[in-house]
This record gives C-alpha cells, structure tokens and sequence, in this order.
C-alpha cells in the first residue's frame, strides 16, 4: 500500500496496531514489517528511512473499553488536513472494523482526506502477494447514507443509490 500511495517528498507517518498475544505470535510480522519497510525506503532512493511512528498495543480481547480505548488512540494520531491511507488487512475481526469507523472522525473532525482504505487478500500457503483492494467506497457509501438519512426518504435514497452506483 505505502509503495503504491508514496507521493515522493511528502512526509509519511505509519501508526502500526498490533494486538498482544500470548503467543507472541504477532512478533515475528511486525518485525518483517519493519524490514520491508527499509528495504522499501532503499527501492525509493528515500533521504530518511520510513519507520513507524507509532505503536498501537491492543489487548487480544474484545470489550467495550478496549474498543473505545483502540478507537481513542487512533484518532488521537490524525493530524489535521492530512491525506489518510488505511490498511485494514490484519487483525482480529473486530479491529479493522473499530479502525474503519474512526475515518468518520478522520474527516469530519480532523479535517482529513480519505485516500483509500485498502485490504489485501493474503494466500495462505504462498510466499506470492495476494490481491490488494481499495474498499474506500463502503466508507463512502456509509457517509452518504448518514449524511442522507434526516433529509431524504428512503424511496428517494435508494433510486439516488442506483443512480449513483448503478444497482
């Protein structure tokens, strides 16, 4: 994702989540993950290697504090006016959901751009790259129809819906 969206001299900041396990089972991507990130930094001809800025550490449980909690921190790392890239490949089922709902934060708050969500299909049993999608059209789609909702009745939604999108 990052070598795809890097727009050249435009400061970069990576927030990794990682959820703690008792297995230390996450340990071994994240540090592969810092290394492909140097080794990206190289293939750029970058001045100054990309490295996380910051580490988010989750409980591997799933609750109401810790989801306010995960979704408290992430939003406190978007700065304002920034262009956003999300990758919500990873993690328990619930994190990317919980990373998903701070955009809304992200834009109408702080002022961000959402540049794409992405989510990578990984094949399981392969070294290749699985495939990488750009899923920001549910967050689109979602802010429409909250935008939507207190001013446009539901008959009227659904044919603007097909209009739009064509189903």
């Amino acid at each position: 994702m990052i070598e795809n969206c890097y727009l050249g001299n435009e400061p970069v900041k990576i927030i990794s989540i990682r959820t703690k396990d008792d297995n230390e089972r996450t340990e071994p991507n994240y540090r592969l993950f810092k290394e492909e990130l140097s080794d990206l930094s190289k293939r750029l001809g970058l001045d100054k290697e990309l490295e996380i800025e910051k580490e988010i550490l989750i409980e591997h449980s799933e609750n109401r504090d810790k989801q306010i909690q995960l979704f408290s921190e992430i939003c406190s790392c978007y700065e304002e006016e920034s262009d956003v890239y999300m990758d919500i490949t990873y993690g328990t089922k619930v994190t990317p959901v919980c990373m998903f709902s701070t955009l809304a934060y992200a834009e109408k708050i702080a002022k961000c751009e959402i540049k794409g969500v992405y989510y990578g299909k990984f094949s399981h049993g392969s070294k290749l790259a699985g495939e990488f999608y750009d899923v920001r059209c549910l967050y689109e789609i979602a802010m429409l129809a909250n935008s939507a909702a207190d001013y446009i009745p539901r008959e009227q939604f659904d044919k603007m819906f097909k209009e739009f999108w064509g189903y």
